[in-house]
């Protein structure tokens, strides 16, 4: 752990730790070259057994870093350095004000709201559609979890220390290295081969939803999830739809690709904010007061209530009684 205080690279100095875990720690630092302006950095401990080990491991880093650096999208932290001092590497990127979603849903007793997901998710999928756009590798996306997605107060949301799955720690297993964080990993990168493409990002934007309107995250039983519905009675049938559809383990039966995807959660977003989901349909009741009849020909259709056969009813008895009454007046009593 590195001391507020310390000034790295004679440039930035560490004004507080903001994260840490067993990959890396992550510090607010103030840039001295900028007028104390702030940045993020993250530290990567070093892990080599010889000096042609720290070569590659050195090699692999800056390649990646740089190709995170050349990345401008306002879904993504901007990278602006990366360097290696000793047996630590260090990568510098903007600082956002914000609340990771994993934080954010766990200070709160009900999900978020329908729209708030949905917007949220629509900010991440434009951001990964830039990203294929950019033919970015699957590696990027390994570490896409719940701690890696940004909420910031003014709406944006962010994706964070992406493209730095490749861990250098010798002991993670080769499943990890393979597939990276549980939280949002399509089944099929467990197969045999791990492979990867635009289905596999759109169960992970699914998965995320499922967790933002659930706060039940998908890793807890992974690919065998509980209905939505069942734990969020509240959400509208079309976005129970995008979550069913989006998590089918079978990539088949998923969207086919991000812009599909989007295109669904734009269409609920259009929708009028006020519109809820129609009652759930109930049994239909045995009072045969409530009982209602269709009668339709070729040019109309029109429904009755089942209380209009009753008066019709009650005037046909009340017409046979005023006719008997009339006939004993005359049989009996008419002179």
């Amino acid at each position: 752990m590195l001391q507020n205080g310390l000034v790295l690279q004679n440039r930035y100095r560490i004004a507080q730790l903001l994260h840490q875990s067993r990959h890396a720690d992550v510090y607010m630092v103030e840039d001295q070259h900028l007028n104390d302006r702030v940045w993020t950095i993250r530290v990567m401990q070093l892990f080599a057994s010889d000096s042609f080990e720290r070569t590659r491991v050195v090699g692999e880093f800056t390649a990646e870093a740089q190709r995170l650096s050349q990345l401008d999208h306002p879904g993504l932290a901007k990278v602006v350095d990366f360097f290696v001092d000793g047996n630590q590497l260090y990568i510098v990127r903007e600082f956002v004000h914000g609340t990771d979603l994993a934080t954010t849903l766990g200070g709160r007793v009900l999900p978020l709201s329908e729209r708030e997901a949905l917007n949220a998710l629509s900010q991440i999928v434009d951001t990964l559609i830039y990203l294929v756009g950019r033919k970015v590798s699957a590696i990027f996306f390994r570490e896409m979890n719940a701690s890696n997605i940004l909420l910031c107060q003014s709406g944006q949301v962010k994706l964070l220390d992406l493209g730095l799955a490749r861990v250098f720690h010798p002991n993670d297993s080769d499943v990890h290295a393979r597939v990276g964080s549980l939280d949002y990993a399509s089944p099929e990168q467990f197969s045999e081969g791990g492979t990867f493409d635009q289905r596999s990002l759109v169960y992970s934007c699914g998965a995320i939803l499922y967790h933002m309107v659930t706060r039940r995250n998908p890793a807890l039983s992974p690919f065998a999830l509980d209905p939505v519905e069942d734990i969020n009675p509240n959400l509208s049938p079309a976005v129970e739809e995008i979550v069913h559809r989006a998590t089918e383990n079978d990539p088949r039966n998923r969207y086919p690709s991000l812009g599909d995807l989007k295109k669904s959660i734009q269409h609920v977003l259009r929708a009028p904010a006020g519109s809820r989901r129609p009652p759930r349909p109930r049994p239909p009741s045995r009072d045969l007061r409530s009982v209602r009849f269709a009668a339709t020909d070729d040019d109309d259709d029109e429904v009755y209530d089942g209380s209009l056969w009753q008066w019709i009813l009650v005037a046909v008895l009340v017409s046979l009684m005023s006719g008997a009454l009339l006939a004993i007046y005359y049989y009996f009593f008419r002179p």
